[in-house]
């Protein structure tokens, strides 16, 4: 993010033989105040089996909530950031072998940016979140999962890079947070919302809409938060 410091990703790839390949991401939070809550990496087609994670405690009770859905193996958190100088695992099994694509971490606390895009290895023939529409007359956008406790992810993709701005209002149409408020780039785009309004602070259950304006055009689209 513009105004943060440094997280590293290393990763690796091993085949086991029989089709199947183990990924492991070591996710190290080098320098930044504002932490990482969420990781999300690109599977695409493939078959996702032995999803885990490991963090720095002996406390199972706060481990982060995986997520296999919509082409992606995501794990978020909402108490238990990576924070200054902590190294957490991320790994599960694939039934296709590794390319380079895009995952994305999210951002714990408030301030410019919300996420970022991190180049590592990821199943081949998944090098990137959630592929979006090809025409201005498709602009989509789309949460996953809805109804959601911890976190959602948002999604949508831009014909050339231009404006957007991506909101979260409540059900009086009061803006919540801003998510994306400047130029995006052509293609896939994704953000995730962990429940939190501009100040940091946790929002009540109910209904939310999110609200994306474009040049080509803007989608607005609903879903339920359970805290």
């Amino acid at each position: 993010a513009p105004d943060d410091a440094e997280v590293m990703v290393a990763s690796k790839v091993t085949d086991l033989g029989g089709g199947t390949w183990h990924y492991e991401y070591a996710f190290y939070n080098r320098r930044s105040h504002r932490a990482v809550d969420g990781f999300t990496v690109p599977v695409g087609a493939a078959v996702i089996t032995n999803v885990g994670f490991r963090d720095i405690d002996q406390d199972g009770g706060n481990d982060w909530t995986a997520t296999v859905a919509g082409s992606n193996v995501s794990w978020s958190t909402t108490t238990n950031p990576i924070e200054y100088q902590h190294l957490y695992n991320f790994r599960f099994d694939a039934n296709v072998g590794p390319t380079t694509g895009q995952a994305i971490g999210d951002i714990y606390r408030a301030g410019i940016g919300t996420s970022f895009n991190i180049s590592t290895q990821v199943p081949n023939g998944a090098t990137s979140i959630d592929a979006g529409p090809s025409s201005a007359e498709e602009l989509r956008l789309t949460g996953d999962p809805n109804p959601f406790s911890e976190s959602t992810r948002l999604s949508f993709a831009l014909t050339r890079q231009q404006s957007a701005k991506l909101e979260v209002l409540d059900v009086t149409g009061r803006t919540v947070r801003v998510l994306i408020d400047g130029p995006a780039p052509a293609g896939p785009n994704s953000v995730r919302w962990n429940g939190r309004d501009a100040a940091g602070s946790a929002v009540a259950s109910g209904v939310y809409f999110f609200r994306l304006t474009t040049e080509e055009g803007s989608r607005t689209i609903k879903s339920t938060y359970l805290r």
